[in-house]
């Protein structure tokens, strides 16, 4: 298994062992922040294979399972939703396993989805197998229902043998600075994630609701990086998370979530904020606080900071803390903010913030930035669409 003093210079060419009789044999592909993660289960006895992935990853993926099991040990091919990115490259490995009695373990829900991959392979329907999957060994894994994060049939899978949370998209990141283990930043990229990817904060937190009596030591999620320190950290950290809907339409107070958040530095200069319930500063000045804490996560602290030091009119301290904003006209500094990141860093860097921004300017009763209007984002998605990106 991996030390804490091995942790830099993994090979990610080859399967790390990241648990006893766990493995990820995942592919990182370098050109595109959004990772797809695979993980083997292999108790000796049989083999389960976690979210195999897209159909690009398949040959990769493939090479790194043969390493550690023979094909005929594979018993189950375990799949929390039914999107390509998860199960894209299911076709090959059916055909790959021909010879093998292999059942895809998933939702009834997912399992109708599926079917249209043309597969022939049985399934294990966790909804009507008791939520619970016992291998020969008498290894159990047990299956936490999370619908609608994001798809109705979502679930989370939990190895009571090794304490693994296998979470599918749930603690799942997109980041430009990626690393095989989460570190302190990778809270704001998981936020960040589950903004789009999650249908609301009440369904993100009936999911998470059903972690609080499990012992996890691990969370294993199919983007991002692995959580193996201060799990409890990141559970809290979604369990304190507005998502999806809400964000989009407000049907949660985000004034209620305020006291869960980093604050920016107070200043004695005159800025646009306003001062609100608890002391709180509210205003744009708050919001270009969150989202150079948001870009912070996602495109690391040095590159977020160093373009957030170049816009006129933000002012930030040594450790890289909100000072000030040195005019009153808080809508131009934080249209120029979110402009100047797009120009550094491209379209996803303001995509990974519109729904937070849009939330908070609702609740301020502020103006949108106009590179968040409908216009905008509209051009820019046209224009991605064709350079082929």
């Amino acid at each position: 298994m991996v030390t804490t003093e091995e942790r830099e210079g993994l090979d990610i060419s080859q399967p790390i062992k990241i648990a006893p009789e766990i493995w990820w044999v995942g592919i990182v592909n370098k050109d595109t922040p959004f990772k797809c993660h695979a993980y083997l289960l292999y108790d000796g006895e049989e083999a389960v294979l976690f979210e195999p992935g897209p159909l690009a990853n398949y040959p990769s993926i493939f090479q790194k399972v043969i390493q550690i099991v023979p094909l005929q040990s594979i018993r189950y091919i375990v799949l929390s939703h039914q999107d390509p990115d998860v199960c894209g490259s299911l076709p090959a490995w059916e055909k790959a396993l021909a010879s093998t009695p292999v059942s895809v373990v998933t939702h009834s829900r997912t399992a109708v989805i599926i079917k249209n991959y043309g597969l022939t392979s049985p399934f294990y329907l966790i909804d009507q197998k008791d939520w619970s999957l016992r291998l020969s060994s008498g290894r159990t894994l047990r299956f936490i229902f999370a619908p609608w994060c994001h798809s109705p049939g979502t679930f989370m899978t939990y190895d009571e043998e090794s304490r693994s949370l296998f979470s599918g998209d749930i603690f799942g990141a997109i980041t430009y600075k990626w690393s095989f283990y989460a570190d302190q930043s990778y809270v704001m990229a998981m936020r960040s994630f589950h903004d789009d990817y999650m249908a609301s904060t009440y369904h993100l937190r009936y999911a998470i609701s059903k972690l609080t009596t499990l012992n996890i030591e691990r969370i294993l999620p199919q983007h991002g990086s692995i959580i193996d320190r201060d799990v409890l950290q990141y559970i809290q950290a979604l369990r304190t998370s507005r998502c999806g809907l809400d964000l989009l339409c407000g049907r949660s107070s985000s004034a209620m979530m305020m006291k869960d958040a980093p604050l920016p530095a107070t200043a004695s200069d005159e800025t646009s904020a306003t001062m609100n319930y608890s002391g709180l500063p509210i205003g744009y000045r708050y919001i270009i606080a969150r989202v150079i804490e948001r870009e912070t996560g996602v495109l690391g602290k040095e590159d977020a900071l160093a373009v957030a030091r170049e816009v006129d009119g933000i002012h930030l301290d040594s450790e890289g803390n909100l000072i000030g904003i040195y005019e009153k006209n808080g809508k131009d500094i934080l249209n120029r903010l979110l402009k100047s990141y797009e120009e550094r860093f491209g379209f996803w860097a303001v995509f990974n913030c519109r729904l937070m921004i849009h939330d908070l300017i609702r609740e301020f009763g502020l103006a949108m930035p106009d590179i968040l209007e409908e216009g905008h984002m509209l051009n820019i998605h046209v224009a991605r669409q064709h350079k082929g990106q």
